[in-house]
């Protein structure tokens, strides 16, 4: 039998400083699968252009938001308040499903500890010689010390200026960067949010999970009797086994307590004492645990995903009718989302009156109101857009032809006269049209009569 080497369990790991243990195995390889795909996709994004523009850029400056070759106005927020709510009832459906699953795979703050953890282990070795390093921060282990924060820095600073190019073209700042002609405000916001990931990935870590997270304090409403959670089987573990020579003991249980699952998890927490709002459901202790079965020559789950039905004995089905309820709520919102993209008005129209001055009297004798007219090209390719104004009773003065190229927004000063005062209607209806499409304005007319 290949010897086990079994270490002493650290006061410091659940109340003080964690230190984690890299392991491998399947859900280490999976959750690095998706967390590195995430990662990518966040770097690589952002330097993505489409015919110029940037592929996904929030340009509030601008009042439009480009998203994978969508051209989004504030008015279209809606959408992406609708994708949000969208996510946040995927989460909740894996979370019923298997637990927090989204926390230990896929969210950004375990992605970026994860990565953090990395670097540390790359600088200070393993688990084992950063406890003894803290011992004695002297010489190369202060060296290394200082190599690994340098390093998070550098990472931190990165992730900065990649999120905040998500906001301001990022090929701008890239050469702003380079040509070492950075803006005070941009230079501020990239310590900010460099600083923010620092302390958030390389210093709090755990803490933002358990104490600044709100999730992991009512995931519990989510679960039930059939969610699988990372779960160990103490009918099989227990008694443990603690000295080397009652592995073969009758009675014993197949853990040995080597506390490898403790070392491995991120939040310091022990997986035999139960299940905790702690857990990430980051599948570590899973597979730590199944190499020290093989090792062993034992089965391996002790330590597995698991549901509470399944711990009994009794049937437990990942599909079940609140679920399908989840996902049929996704389904009848991702239609409605698509619904809305589709539908979406390619002009916005903006117009307001004068108010200074409520009403004129040209030289004429007609009663006239002046407007201010916004228009806004959303995703209209390029082309002649005409003004008219509804109702032979109104005439219009002011331009009557524009060209709008896509994504601008232009504003126009607009007079509307009453050439009939045998219809007294107070409704004005501004009429923008293309070559094939036309778009209505409502407002109001304002003259003395309308005012008694």
């Amino acid at each position: 039998m290949q010897k086990i080497p079994v270490y002493e369990y650290d006061p410091h790991q659940k109340s003080g400083k964690i230190y984690v243990r890299l392991t491998e195995g399947l859900f280490q390889n999976l959750r690095r699968l998706i967390s590195g795909s995430l990662m990518l996709m966040f770097f690589a994004t952002a330097w993505i252009n489409f015919d110029g523009q940037q592929i996904v850029l929030f340009d509030f400056f601008n009042r439009r938001i480009h998203l994978f070759g969508l051209l989004l106005s504030p008015k279209d927020l809606f959408l992406l308040a609708g994708m949000m709510i969208f996510g946040a009832t995927l989460l909740f459906a894996m979370a019923m499903a298997y637990s927090r699953v989204w926390c230990g795979f896929a969210c950004p703050q375990s992605i970026w500890t994860w990565v953090f953890i990395r670097i540390e282990d790359l600088t200070e070795g393993s688990r084992n010689n950063r406890i003894k390093a803290d011992r004695n921060m002297r010489g190369m282990n202060l060296v290394r010390r200082i190599l690994k924060h340098i390093l998070w820095l550098l990472f931190a600073t990165l992730t900065a200026v990649t999120f905040i190019g998500y906001f301001t073209p990022i090929r701008e700042i890239a050469t702003d960067i380079m040509q070492l002609n950075v803006s005070a405000e941009l230079a501020g916001w990239i310590i900010i949010f460099a600083l923010l990931t620092y302390v958030n990935a390389g210093l709090t870590r755990e803490k933002v999970c358990l104490h600044m997270c709100p999730y992991s304090r009512f995931q519990s409403v989510m679960f039930d009797e059939n969610t699988r959670t990372v779960s160990y089987d103490a009918t099989r573990g227990e008694p443990r086994r603690t000295e080397r020579k009652e592995s073969a003991a009758e009675g014993r249980g197949d853990c040995i307590d080597c506390k490898l699952c403790i070392h491995v998890c991120p939040t310091g927490i022990d997986i035999r004492e139960g299940l905790q709002a702690d857990c990430l459901a980051c599948g570590a202790c899973i597979d730590v645990c199944d190499q020290v079965m093989i090792k062993t020559k034992k089965p391996t789950g002790l330590i597995r995903f698991k549901s509470a039905n399944a711990e009994a004995g009794k049937a437990s089905p990942v599909w079940r009718p609140r679920l399908a309820g989840y996902m049929t709520v996704m389904t009848a919102m991702a239609v409605g989302l698509g619904w809305g993209f589709i539908d979406r008005d390619a002009v916005l129209i903006d117009i307001s009156r004068d108010r200074q001055n409520l009403y004129q009297v040209d030289n004429r004798g007609l009663i006239c109101n002046d407007y201010q007219l916004a228009v806004e090209n959303v995703y209209l390719e390029q082309q002649a857009l005409s003004i008219a104004v509804a109702g032979k009773q109104y005439s219009l003065s002011g331009p009557q032809q524009i060209q709008l190229p896509l994504g601008q927004r232009g504003e126009y000063q607009l007079r509307v006269c009453r050439q009939d005062d045998t219809n007294p209607s107070r409704a004005v209806q501004f009429l923008i049209s293309s070559s094939d499409q036309k778009w209505l304005a409502d407002t109001t007319f304002i003259d003395p009569a309308g005012m008694h």
